[in-house]
């Protein structure tokens, strides 16, 4: 209540009592029911499944909103399954009635909820079960049926529960077939096999033993015959080159032959010929005796034979004092006859070979050298062959500007080998160059000088490295140097080459090498 005074014109006082009243907003809460399958009508929207929703209203009275909640609850509708099985005969309780046949039976009814509810129940009858199997046996066998062996033809009935819980009854016809027994009669040649069912027979006899066949095994007999054969071996001795012919066989060489032929029984008789041939000696073997100008020749042969040689020994080895023609006819059981021929070589003595002494040169200047030798007899190498201008020739020019000891190979077509060292003496010139410097060094060796003798005319000089590659050129003039720089640094320590070429006070050109020695 709230009151208030207020003063009019007229000069009384009025006084004001407002009464004010506060409506509290309204909230109702609407649930409603229905069962699986029905629907309901809710502000003109029909709901089939479960739903809430609020909905908000205005007061006439009291100018206030409300709010409606309403709910739709779905009630299950229940449906019942069951399922019976049972032997035939017999019965089984079913919406209250007794039900002896297969079916499937339906009945509603009203649910606690109130909804309508189904119940189906579902008979199934089983009929007694009854089989019959045929067996085949055959004679002689026997079966075992329900619990027991059975020998002999004829029905066998047995009864048991089955897997639904009915009695069944099983029937088992045993028929009994006959076996078929035969002889079979086999011919086999001596020394051959057979087999029988696994088994290998090689002697003749009575075999028996079982085929399996279909329906039955069959029962065999074999009698087994064994047809005679003839091997026969034989033994011959054949010289080297001779042929034997051998019950239509070519045989050129030792060994075992084995000839098989069909004969009239239709088996295989065997011939087997064992050839012995002496073993023939290789060809003489020659060896030149270079020291006193003969020839040794041996040959290599086994105690069978013996050797006949054209100067008449008879030993493994013999010695021929002279050159040419010569031969040796080796003899053995049974007069096997072999023969080699040759022609023995002229072996020279050492007084025909040339002599060398020492030679004394100037660098740059040839000198010839001759072995005066036959080159269709004797084969002449030269070494160090950077000093000669042929290897393999029986005349050579020797070119070197150092002492050398040269080396002469000589050898004869008998294979006698002579050899012979020459020495060359080179004469010095004035020439004073270092082997070893250190580039960059505080030293009187950080330079390689080239210092040029008097009357000495400076052509070329290079140095260069292990690959050939040039490292400095000197050849501007006297007295010039080597810093051991190249292309502005200094070349690692290592072994160098130089190579002088330059002219006499004669005008002759010879050429000087050399090694150079880096160090750091």
């Amino acid at each position: 209540m709230y009151s208030d005074t207020l003063h009019t014109t007229y000069g009384c006082d009025s006084i004001i009592h407002l009464q004010l009243n506060i409506a509290e907003p309204q909230h109702h809460y609407l649930r409603t029911q229905i069962c699986d399958g029905d629907s309901v009508n809710i502000d003109g929207e029909w709901i089939t499944e479960p739903w809430m929703k609020e909905i908000r209203l205005s007061s006439v009275q009291t100018g206030c909103d409300s709010i409606v909640s309403f709910e739709v609850i779905v009630l299950p509708v229940v449906s019942e399954y069951q399922e019976y099985r049972i032997c035939a005969g017999d019965s089984v309780w079913v919406h209250d009635r007794w039900t002896a046949s297969s079916g499937i039976f339906t009945e509603s009814y009203t649910g606690v909820n109130g909804c309508d509810s189904i119940s189906r129940v579902e008979v199934r009858v089983s009929e007694q079960i009854r089989t019959l199997t045929d067996v085949s046996i055959c004679t002689g066998d026997s079966l075992f049926v329900f619990d027991r062996w059975i020998k002999e033809a004829g029905i066998y009935e047995s009864m048991h529960t089955a897997a639904v819980g009915c009695d069944s009854i099983s029937a088992i016809q045993i028929e009994i077939l006959p076996v078929t027994v035969r002889t079979d009669s086999i011919r086999i040649c001596a020394g051959d096999t057979i087999e029988i069912q696994g088994q290998y027979i090689t002697s003749a006899g009575v075999y028996p033993y079982t085929v399996p066949a279909q329906p039955c095994d069959e029962q065999v007999t074999a009698i087994v015959e064994a047809l005679p054969v003839i091997a026969e071996t034989v033994s011959f001795v054949l010289c080297p080159g001779d042929t034997l012919w051998y019950r239509g066989q070519e045989i050129i060489r030792a060994g075992s032959y084995h000839i098989h032929e069909i004969n009239v029984r239709g088996c295989t008789d065997s011939y087997t010929a064992e050839v012995y041939m002496p073993e023939l000696p290789d060809a003489p073997v020659l060896e030149a005796d270079c020291d006193n100008g003969t020839v040794q020749a041996s040959v290599e042969m086994t105690e069978a034979w013996q050797a006949i040689w054209s100067n008449g020994d008879t030993t493994r080895s013999t010695v021929y004092q002279a050159a040419g023609p010569a031969h040796v006819i080796l003899l053995t059981d049974p007069e096997c006859t072999v023969s080699y021929e040759w022609i023995n070589p002229d072996v020279s003595s050492l007084a025909d070979l040339p002599v060398f002494h020492q030679i004394q040169m100037q660098p740059g200047t040839g000198i010839p050298l001759s072995t005066g030798l036959d080159s269709t007899e004797w084969e002449v190498r030269w070494s160090p062959a950077w000093a000669v201008s042929c290897t393999a020739c029986t005349e050579t020019i020797v070119n070197t500007d150092r002492d050398t000891e040269l080396t002469v190979t000589m050898t004869h077509v008998s294979g006698c080998v002579y050899n012979q060292t020459v020495e060359i003496r080179v004469s010095a010139q004035d020439w004073t160059l270092a082997n070893v410097f250190a580039p960059g060094s505080d030293g009187p060796n950080r330079l390689w000088q080239l210092h040029v003798p008097e009357g000495i005319t400076l052509l070329e000089c290079y140095i260069y490295d292990r690959w050939g590659n040039v490292m400095a050129d000197l050849s501007n003039g006297k007295d010039s140097g080597w810093d051991g720089s190249y292309q502005g640094s200094y070349v690692l320590p290592a072994v160098y080459v130089y190579l002088i070429r330059y002219k006499d006070g004669e005008g002759k050109i010879h050429i000087r090498r050399g090694d150079l020695t880096v160090v750091r």
